[in-house]
């Protein structure tokens, strides 16, 4: 059995006695690291994190260099862990409808998954949106996006669509947010994505978390054909970058069916069936050896005379007796 040992890990458990896993170098703040040591969850974002401090270091030379302090990055010769990544897992179309399946309209674990998929949100957003941030026709809402308060406030509008629309009318909505614990107080961000992570499990999919969710409803909408512009609006992204990945999977995905219709449509050749060797005898040389005369009719002959026939094959010269 192999041991795996993961540098920089520290741990810590909850008021519920779960164990938490970090990553911290020291002297620096702890980033949290989701899913068991060795997991696809765990390995993404562990990767991330050693890629994380990369980039930092990376920063620090170029600034470096600007101010004539330093002469090189050698950051910039390394190559970022997990750089092939997806990251996340991305729920499926068919992991929606066992969701969904699983948990009707009406169900907490429904509604909480109706918001992530047709707003786009990120957990952290989820659970924050309510009543208050609707509009006064109930078409939209709008929300101070809490990932980078600290760099600045970024406001988000965001279209409610007919489907969660019809879901949050069916729902029981919290006072203040509209999905809320059974105390009726707002869900913190990890505390949901914990919850979030057992209905998956219950629904049969422990693959799936709330992350996966933002990643599915941006490849419905590349798909759809918007353009990156309107994919960074959506899911407040401030670069195109990752807005690119969407378009440019969704690009080679219609371009590869395209392809295939294409080469569907050439004319299908088919190569003429070749006759099965007959078993090697001395009747079966003579017969596609030997023919008395050169433009006699018997060359043709002993394909269907001579082989069911069985002749004994003549001397040397001599040409059967007639």
């Amino acid at each position: 059995m192999t041991l795996i040992r993961f540098r920089y890990i520290t741990t810590d458990r909850d008021r519920h006695g779960n164990l938490r896993y970090y990553f911290r170098r020291p002297g620096k703040p702890k980033m949290r690291l989701r899913g068991l040591p060795g997991s696809e969850e765990f390995m993404a974002a562990y990767n991330a994190a050693l890629s994380f401090r990369l980039k930092q270091i990376s920063a620090l030379f170029t600034w470096a260099i600007k101010n004539d302090l330093a002469t090189f990055n050698p950051a910039e010769k390394l190559e970022k862990l997990g750089a092939g990544s997806d990251g996340y897992y991305t729920w499926t179309e068919q992991d929606v409808e066992t969701f969904e399946a699983y948990w009707p309209v009406g169900a907490k674990p429904r509604l909480a998954m109706s918001i992530m998929i047709y707003l786009g949100v990120r957990r952290s957003d989820a659970v924050l949106i309510g009543k208050k941030h609707e509009s006064r026709d109930g078409l939209s809402v709008t929300f101070a996006q809490f990932k980078g308060r600290k760099k600045g406030i970024k406001v988000l509008t965001l279209s409610i669509l007919p489907p969660l629309r019809a879901i949050l009318d069916a729902s029981a909505l919290g006072r203040e947010t509209w999905l809320e614990t059974a105390s009726g107080k707002p869900h913190s961000s990890n505390s949901f994505g914990n919850k979030f992570k057992s209905w998956c499990v219950k629904a049969g999919l422990p693959q799936c978390n709330c992350h996966g969710l933002r990643k599915i409803g941006a490849v419905r909408a590349a798909e759809a054909g918007a353009s990156e512009h309107e994919l960074m609006a959506m899911f407040g992204w401030d670069g195109a970058s990752m807005a690119r990945v969407y378009t440019r999977k969704a690009a080679q995905k219609k371009l590869a069916a395209s392809g295939a219709a294409k080469l569907s449509l050439t004319k299908k050749i088919v190569p003429p069936p070749v006759p099965p060797e007959g078993k090697y005898n001395k009747n079966n040389v003579v017969e596609e050896g030997w023919c008395p005369e050169e433009d006699s009719n018997l060359h043709g002959f002993h394909h269907w005379y001579l082989k069911p026939a069985r002749l004994p094959i003549p001397p040397s010269g001599l040409a059967p007796d007639t």
